[in-house]
């Protein structure tokens, strides 16, 4: 909402009235270049159990994203080699400029300092297995940040190691996963916003709904367009914990420097700021020729009178009277006419208006 006043000022022969502009109220953020994503849900596991909600948690975040004008890319239940075309796909179709987000679903592993997301024919049969069978998160993160301006990665994946296999190498290090639980806290480079579906080191539940906690309050508050993604975040967290009973803790690590809405607010009206007209003292109307608001997406603009001139009197064209607290259209606004009755030379007359959308 825009505040404007408007000062009427009787001067030694004509009448002036000016616009003293006010200040702005709310924010805005303007997105720059496109909005890309990689949404992957892994389910029917081949060699271990499946889960119950990766493909619900996937298509919805999928929907959501697109309704966000997000250009989605969706893998469901995919295994080694169609996970890596898929990832392919997905980076080549960023440029530098771009908000690139990966969200995730399914069984991902924490071995040593690094986390793994796991293929549906995913099969660690030996401690050696896991480069040949896995892809490593934090490698997907660097190619998402040198080829994209913003990056948002959701981890809804923080579950138990589902193989019965005590430990794997990676590189030349053999880690234990008997003392692993959860993921790790993915190191975060300047420009970039992850959240996990819980607390690194602990695990996260599929639930009892259609959808995990996690992603199903992702879903239902994404699309709130008050919401910059770290108030989405702590909405997100307030929810899953009061779900779940206090035992998961969603949590986030945000290097960002700009703000992220998923559906940006509106811009603010164009309202000029400052506007006079001088007119003769008399009892002839005059045309104020206030500019008129404009919101440059559209949609109806209002002004509501707060103040009206003590002496004189407003009225659009036709004669009909315009009175303090009066809701006019921005056409009416800009067609507002004042008759000087009873003003006489040196006097100031104020008036107010408030301007809003949508």
């Amino acid at each position: 909402m825009l505040r404007r006043t408007v000062r009427i000022g009787l001067l030694s022969l004509p009448l002036g009235l000016s616009l003293a502009g006010g200040q702005v109220l709310g924010a805005t953020t303007e997105d720059v270049g496109r909005r890309v994503a990689l949404v992957i849900g892994n389910q029917d596991y081949q060699f271990v159990d499946p889960l119950e909600n990766p493909l619900n948690d996937t298509r919805e975040i999928a929907r959501v994203l697109r309704e966000a004008d997000f250009d989605v890319t969706l893998g469901i239940n995919l295994g080694k080699k169609d996970l890596e075309h898929t990832v392919r796909r997905f980076l080549r179709a960023l440029n530098d400029g771009d908000t690139a987000l990966f969200y995730y679903s399914g069984h991902a592993l924490q071995v040593g300092d690094a986390n793994f997301i796991l293929p549906v024919d995913a099969k660690l049969s030996s401690q050696y297995d896991l480069e040949f069978e896995s892809l490593k998160v934090s490698h997907l993160l660097d190619y998402m940040k040198a080829a994209s301006s913003m990056q948002i990665v959701m981890l809804d994946s923080c579950r138990n190691n589902p193989f019965e296999i005590a430990s794997l190498y990676w590189g030349e290090e053999e880690y234990s996963l008997g003392k692993t639980r959860g993921l790790r806290r993915i190191p975060n480079k300047l420009g970039a916003f992850i959240s996990y579906a819980t607390r690194p080191g602990q695990v996260a539940y599929d639930g009892d709904g259609p959808m995990s906690p996690f992603t199903s309050s992702i879903v239902d508050n994404a699309l709130d367009p008050s919401l910059e993604i770290k108030e989405l975040m702590t909405k997100v967290r307030d929810e899953v914990v009061r779900k779940t009973g206090g035992q998961q803790i969603p949590y986030e690590d945000s290097t960002l420097v700009t703000s992220f809405y998923f559906v940006p607010p509106k811009p603010n009206p164009i309202v000029t700021a400052h506007h006079r007209v001088s007119v003769a003292a008399g009892n002839s109307a005059v045309a104020l020729h206030i500019p008129e608001p404009v919101q440059p997406e559209g949609g109806v603009i209002e002004a509501t009178l707060t103040l009206s001139p003590e002496k004189g009197q407003l009225q659009l064209p036709g004669g009909r009277t315009v009175a303090q607290g009066d809701v006019l259209k921005a056409k009416e606004l800009a067609a507002l006419e004042f008759v000087p009755s009873g003003a006489e030379a040196g006097d100031v007359e104020l008036i107010g208006y408030d301007v809003k959308d949508e």
